[in-house]
């Protein structure tokens, strides 16, 4: 029986690519490609993938083709971001659409495969690459002006005050992803740890608005800061609405990040692993990696990572299977950075020649194979004083 069916499905699938042929020929002729975000179920590979096709293709670093992206409603990360990309790119996102024309997307004269050049498997990540030829362009991906107004007199609902600025924090928890939350929780870290920076925003005048989704651990109550993983006035279109109007992001190793970048908001990112990975996107980006700890206590050095090929493991298991603990960035390191963003920002920020030499000299341990090979983003200036000795 189960033989039966699967000649079944073959045959039937034979039939549909012998109907289809003239089409494809039809529509390649035409430069119609079938777009692919890798995985559209996260909303950081449909804002990266995207954003970088558009910019790459603006810059004539590819053809100039006409995508179509056949993606359901249902499975889009974020549906506000799916609205966003059909101001670009054609989108099909009806149930009967995904039936009728899958197909086409599986041949490989069509089919435009969009991941690489973020997921930068064993390979630099392009997309970094990319940012830095746009320079300072302003973002293709832009809110309607209608969402735009919506997105300030909601966070006013919320208890923001309408002439405030305010920095979107970030700490990726498990419960985002279940099903693969152990092969990433190397990744995660916990929001508490983020006090000290949140303290010194307020500080300065600023609000916290902490983003993400729902099943993260809530916020204890503090002045200034709006948990609104927690709000019920949480929805798609605000979560864009607060990544692209905040004065900076403070984030992690998690995709959310990228949201911000599209909308060319800089970004601070902290606890960044694996080591290969721990530059952020932009250059106007500031990060600093987690460090890893043997059993006898002692710390790997930068080389160290590189040369045991540690530098480009995505998987928890790799690290405890090699019997290391992973530090993540104290309070005191988180605040340094947030403080250094803030005053580059305000233009009353400066680095010595000996500071720029710790840069260099950090960057020079990545090799093509690291996904974050050739970036622009800097190191924090502090973590790099204090761990001179690593380097």
């Amino acid at each position: 029986m189960q033989k039966r069916q699967s000649l079944g499905r073959r045959v039937g699938h034979l039939l549909r690519i012998f109907f289809l042929a003239p089409i494809a020929g039809l529509l390649a002729a035409y430069g119609v490609r079938f777009a692919r975000i890798s995985n559209p179920g996260r909303i950081g590979h449909m804002a990266a993938e995207i954003d970088c096709f558009l910019k790459e293709r603006a810059l004539g670093l590819i053809p100039d083709q006409r995508p179509i992206l056949i993606l359901e409603r249902r499975r889009a990360g974020n549906r506000a971001m799916l609205d966003l990309i059909g101001q670009h790119v054609t989108v099909w996102d009806k149930r009967w659409q995904k039936l009728l024309f899958s197909e086409l997307e599986k041949i490989p004269a069509l089919s435009m495969p969009l991941g690489r050049p973020v997921l930068g498997l064993k390979e630099a990540a392009r997309y970094s690459h990319v940012l830095a030829l746009w320079g300072e362009r302003p973002p293709l991906l832009k809110l309607p002006e209608a969402m735009q107004a919506n997105g300030r007199a909601r966070l006013a609902e919320m208890g923001l005050p309408s002439d405030a600025w305010f920095v979107s924090a970030h700490s990726r928890e498990r419960g985002y992803w279940p099903g693969d939350d152990d092969n990433h929780a190397h990744r995660n870290a916990d929001i508490a740890s983020y006090e000290p920076a949140m303290r010194a925003i307020i500080e300065r005048g600023g609000w916290i608005v902490r983003v993400g989704d729902p099943s993260m651990s809530p916020l204890p109550p503090m002045d200034h800061v709006i948990d609104y993983t927690q709000s019920p006035l949480k929805s798609e279109w605000m979560d864009l609405w607060l990544c692209a109007n905040n004065r900076f992001f403070l984030g992690s190793s998690s995709g959310l990040s990228m949201v911000a970048t599209i909308f060319d908001r800089p970004c601070v990112q902290v606890n960044m692993i694996p080591m290969g990975a721990s530059l952020s996107m932009a250059a106007r980006d500031i990060s600093i990696p987690k460090r890893l700890q043997r059993q006898d206590g002692t710390v790997m050095r930068l080389a160290e990572h590189f040369a045991s090929g540690l530098s480009v493991q995505r998987f928890a298991h790799v690290f405890d299977e090699a019997g290391l603990t992973i530090l993540d960035n104290t309070g005191a390191e988180i605040r340094a950075i947030t403080v250094e963003m803030m005053d580059r920002l305000d233009g009353d920020f400066d680095v010595t020649e000996d500071d720029e030499d710790l840069l260099r000299h950090y960057k020079a341990h990545f090799r093509a194979a690291d996904y974050s090979f050739g970036s622009p983003a800097r190191v924090g200036r502090d973590w790099l004083r204090e761990n001179r000795d690593l380097l």
